[in-house]
This record gives C-alpha cells, sequence and structure tokens, in this order.
C-alpha cells in the first residue's frame, strides 16, 4: 500500500501580513500539487491535523478545498486550529468528512485497509494501543521535536522517545511546523512540518512530502517547489518583527526583575501567560477569544 504523507496545511483564504505575495493562491497551488502526486502515485493522502487554519471559513473557501479533496482519498486527523473552542462540531473539518466519502477522520477505531490500520489521536487525544498482527501507522497532532536539531526545546517530547514508547510501524506527526524524521528499529516517525512559511524563522524551510510502501518500507522525500524567500516574504517587516520581539524579550525580564507594568492590557496578558507558563490549550482559547473579539 502507497501513502502520501504531509504536513500541516493550515487552509486560509487570508494573507499574513509578512507575506508580499498572493499567499492563498499559493497555498491552493502547492496543495494541488501534493493531492495530484497522491493521485498520480495511486497513493492514500495521510495529515496529521491542522488541515485548516481557524474553524470560521467562507462557504466558497470551503467549496474550493471540497472540490480538491474529493479527487484523491484522505485520512485526517484533527489539530487545534482545527477545533472551535476545543470541539469537533460545527467546524470545517468534520463537514468534510460528512460530504465527502473518501475524506475520513481516523480515530482510536482504527482504519483497516487489509494488513494495515490506521489509528488517529486529534488534538489532546490519547495515543490508542496498536494492533501488533498489522502495518499499525498512527496520525497524532502533538509537538514532537527532533533531538538533534531542537534540543531547545526542553518541555516538548523527543521524536524519538515517543517512537521507541509507541509501537508503530509508522507514526505521521504534526503540530511542529519543522521537518525531520525520525527511524528506530526498522519503525519511523515522520514530521513533514508546514506547507506554507508563514514566519521569519522559517525563511530557509523547505516544505516537503513523504510517499510510503508499507510493502517495502521504503520512503522518498519530495520537496515541493517554491520561490526564493525575498519574493515572497516582506523582508522589511521581517526587520520590524525582530526588533518588537527584542522589546518584548526586554519588557517579560522587566516583569520578571519587578519593573513597573505598562497600560498595554494585550501586551501585559500574553507576557502574563508566558511568564506563567499558562497552559497551551488555555493559551490557545484565551488567543481564539481575543481575535473573535476584535
Amino acid at each position: 500500500m502507497k501513502l502520501l504523507l504531509c504536513g500541516d496545511i493550515h487552509i486560509t483564504d487570508k494573507t499574513p501580513d509578512n507575506r508580499c505575495d498572493d499567499f492563498p493562491k499559493t497555498l491552493f497551488q502547492k496543495l494541488s500539487f501534493i493531492v495530484d502526486q497522491s493521485i498520480k502515485n495511486k497513493c492514500v493522502l495521510l495529515s496529521p491535523g491542522d488541515v485548516f487554519d481557524r474553524p470560521g471559513i467562507p462557504y466558497s473557501l470551503f467549496s474550493t478545498i471540497a472540490t480538491m479533496f474529493k479527487k484523491t482519498n484522505v485520512i485526517t486527523i484533527l489539530g487545534q486550529h482545527d477545533l472551535r473552542f476545543r470541539t469537533k462540531i460545527n467546524t470545517p473539518l468534520l463537514a468534510l468528512s460528512l460530504c465527502i466519502d473518501s475524506f475520513r477522520i481516523a480515530t482510536s477505531n482504527p482504519i483497516t485497509y487489509e494488513s494495515v490500520k490506521i489509528y488517529g489521536s486529534s488534538y489532546d487525544e490519547e495515543i490508542p494501543i496498536p494492533d501488533p498482527t498489522y502495518f499499525s501507522i498512527l496520525l497524532v497532532h502533538k509537538m514532537l521535536i527532533d533531538s538533534y536539531t531542537q534540543e531547545w526545546e526542553k518541555e516538548y517530547d523527543s521524536a524519538l522517545v515517543f517512537l521507541k514508547k509507541h509501537k508503530y510501524s509508522l507514526i505521521l506527526s504534526g503540530d511542529n511546523h519543522q521537518s525531520f524524521i525520525v527511524e528506530h528499529k526498522n519503525r519511523l516517525l515522520v514530521n513533514c512540518g508546514s506547507l506554507m512559511r508563514t514566519r521569519k524563522d522559517q525563511i530557509n524551510h523547505k516544505p516537503m512530502f513523504v510517499i510510503y510502501d508499507t510493502d517495502t518500507r521504503k520512503y522518498q522525500k519530495v520537496y515541493i517547489p517554491i520561490k526564493p524567500a525575498e519574493e515572497v516574504f516582506d523582508m522589511a517587516m521581517l526587520e520590524r518583527e525582530k526588533e518588537k520581539d527584542e522589546r518584548l524579550a526586554a519588557y517579560v525580564e522587566g516583569l520578571i526583575e519587578g519593573c513597573e507594568i505598562g497600560l498595554d492590557f494585550q501586551a501585559n496578558l500574553f507576557a502574563a501567560i508566558k511568564t506563567n507558563k499558562v497552559n497551551e490549550s488555555v493559551e490557545t482559547i484565551i488567543k481564539e477569544a481575543m481575535q473573535d473579539g476584535n
């Protein structure tokens, strides 16, 4: 059985402030490339969640995406960006699974293809136990890091440790927007990273997907064509963001040292969240609520 493994897609109709191209158009071109490759190579397309960037999208965008995904077989899970206030109801991802037979959301009750079982662990869900008599695949939306390239992220789980602990033949993880592959005893954990470059630390990011054969256990990385960063990023804005980050870091340091707090409520709130290490799910809900109020 052949699989196409992709990363976080974050479908949106909006252009980030630091991009100077037609961001939605670029996104759709890349997504079309992935879908076409899944058809060409006769693959089931596996996604590790965060298919959408937010649950509230226009009907026109939903129609475009539904038409695209109807062309191939898709199995995915829900990332935090696919959820609406941490629930699956009234979300575009659930709607896609209800109106397209070939678009499915994996759960702890596996989807079975002959000798292959595909399990799903959406954001903040328990990890199911695989059936050892099958080639078992896990789709998981959880921040895992490559211990060799991101050792500084001490608060997150190591991908290698996760792979050793959970005895799946293949794990596809999402949430981390960097790309890496970890192997252990003929088992594989793939994290393709984000489809799009949206942050200044992603200037050198190379979006990719992986074609995997469950019979041979061999895989191939395929890099998606991209334009140079200078053509799609607003480099002047990135420089201003860098300066802003440096000022924020100084502000937070001031909070820690007991300096006087300013009058910007939002800045104070996020600084307090970072200083006090508030739970990630609580932080995300606060951000969603503030966005809805804008």
